[in-house]
């Protein structure tokens, strides 16, 4: 089988797994799945260059109801391990997309624990419209400039007016507040990000993002133990976020800990294969502080 732009079939996710990593299953990071969209590579190929077993692959048909075709391919097997069909109105979205969750899990898995289910298919921003809110949010941050960010924060405070409690949007205005501070050095700065942080984190402890900024921030006020505390923590729970790997990586070169920063690139770069390269600077200053 291929994976190509005229097919009615679009790979839209990556999953790893193998008879002994049942137990564990990861996704290999969605800016992966996104270099392998519209490919003519076949599913076997792509499978065997990310060391994953699964693909999820699916079609999207928009319209005032959105219909979603999602299949579960077996690469070791070469055939389809589950599929499904759904269709909802835009606001019932979340709903298919928790559907979907449980049905891979259900596949993958030979006993899935209900908390991991409920915890994966979670979608915190709530509602459509905060979610939508959010998402333009991280394409203007995205960017890179300070224009993105002042849009950015421009959304994520949007996306807390119709969700006071949509705690990713908290997250995200944090990072912003790490930016700012990260140029003017200010107290006040760290401390606006560092609340909003607390306050993602009061709403939903399993906010990777969370944790990784604000143990960022306790690095930059050299509070070493808090922030291997968050880091740590973000890291489990983002473990193939390679931004939260530079984070932790950053933490280690402070410490005097070059293996273990090179060792975490090393294994976040396997979950996350087709990293942007922005990172590579933190492994930069691993290697020097290594002597290497």
């Amino acid at each position: 089988m291929r994976c190509s732009s005229n097919s009615e079939s679009t790979l839209i996710a990556l999953i790893a797994g193998d008879d002994a990593t049942r137990d564990d299953p990861r996704d290999r990071a969605r800016n992966s799945s996104f270099v392998f969209r519209g490919s003519d590579a076949h599913y076997e190929a792509i499978a065997a260059q990310l060391g994953v077993r699964y693909l999820l692959i699916g079609t999207v048909q928009p319209g005032d109801r959105v219909v979603i075709n999602v299949r579960l391919f077996d690469t070791s097997k070469g055939e389809n391990a589950w599929n499904g069909q759904f269709e909802a109105g835009f606001p019932d979205i979340f709903g298919v997309l928790g559907a979907i969750v449980r049905g891979v899990a259900m596949t993958m898995l030979d006993e899935p624990e209900e908390a991991l289910i409920e915890r994966a298919g979670r979608v915190r921003a709530s509602t459509p419209e905060a979610y939508e809110a959010l998402l333009k949010g991280r394409e203007f941050h995205g960017r890179l400039t300070p224009q993105g960010d002042a849009l950015a924060r421009i959304e994520f405070a949007r996306a807390l007016e119709l969700n006071p409690r949509c705690a990713e949007a908290f997250a995200w205005l944090a990072v912003l507040h790490t930016h700012e501070y990260r140029q003017e050095r200010r107290d006040d700065v760290a401390e606006r990000g560092s609340k909003c942080a607390r306050s993602a984190l009061a709403l939903d402890d399993d906010i990777g993002l969370a944790h990784q900024v604000l143990g960022y921030l306790q690095l930059f006020r050299k509070r070493f133990l808090q922030a291997q505390f968050h880091m740590s923590k973000g890291i489990g729970l983002d473990p193939n976020d390679l931004v939260a790997a530079a984070r932790m990586g950053l933490l280690y070169c402070y410490l005097g800990k070059a293996n273990e920063a090179l060792e975490l690139f090393q294994r976040s770069a396997r979950l996350n294969p087709c990293h942007p390269g922005r990172y590579l600077g933190v492994r930069g200053m691993a290697l020097f502080v290594g002597r290497r």
